[in-house]
């Protein structure tokens, strides 16, 4: 998927958010991070990797991220729905994991082919600048709550809602079958005989992964 696909893809679900007043605030907070903050200057969305060194630590890694994540809340809400017949709000878990890593790209910077902390990210960590932006921009609680507590017990809250369990769940096992992908990937090129790049994608990774698979 091209990376104007994946932009496009994300305004697709934020015109699924049924609420009119928080898919108002989630597109406008979207489209505002061009804006400079603290005198620094965003990566785009789509030159922003979701991490530096565990996760999507490449260019348009954090669109990958993002829409990984909302398709996986999104199933999940049909399982807890459909399966165990509870309820959830769908506005606030794919309002919330589009906005969960958005700051990210302030808390990064190129330098050379790679990705480095930007001293702003050295300062204050993503989660402390959108949860900051949302509460000024009057988000409803239970969305801000389900973006503070998006890594669950290694984060500064831990979920309190369907919601944000979801949203929790979403975004770890995304990041941990990225990780364990490109792992395994870089593992199975080292067997066999072959130096790995610095950094490879997710996609990239499953080529990689069949590829040695049926060689070896």
């Amino acid at each position: 998927m091209s990376t104007n696909d994946l932009m496009e893809q994300v305004y697709r679900y934020i015109e699924r958010i049924s609420d009119r007043n928080i898919r108002r605030k989630v597109r406008r907070i979207v489209k505002s991070i061009s804006r400079k903050l603290y005198g620094y200057y965003p990566l785009t969305l789509t030159d922003s990797p979701a991490g530096e060194k565990i996760h999507h630590e490449y260019a348009r890694g954090l669109l990958e991220h993002t829409i990984a994540s909302i398709e996986i809340g999104l199933a999940l809400s049909d399982l807890i729905e459909k399966h165990y017949k509870g309820k959830v709000d769908r506005d606030t878990v794919i309002s919330a994991l589009i906005l969960h890593d958005l700051y990210k790209v302030y808390c990064y910077e190129k330098r050379g082919e790679s990705f480095r902390r930007s001293d702003l990210g050295l300062f204050l960590d993503h989660h402390t600048l959108i949860v900051s932006e949302l509460i000024r921009r009057g988000f409803p609680i239970k969305l801000v709550h389900a973006v503070l507590a998006a890594h669950g017990k290694y984060g500064p809250s831990t979920p309190k809602t369907i919601e944000a369990l979801i949203v929790h769940l979403a975004d770890y096992i995304d990041s941990t079958l990225a990780s364990e992908l490109t792992r395994g990937a870089q593992l199975a090129m080292e067997r066999s005989g072959i130096k790995p790049p610095e950094t490879i994608t997710v996609t990239d990774a499953l080529r990689i992964l069949e590829e040695l698979g049926r060689s070896g």
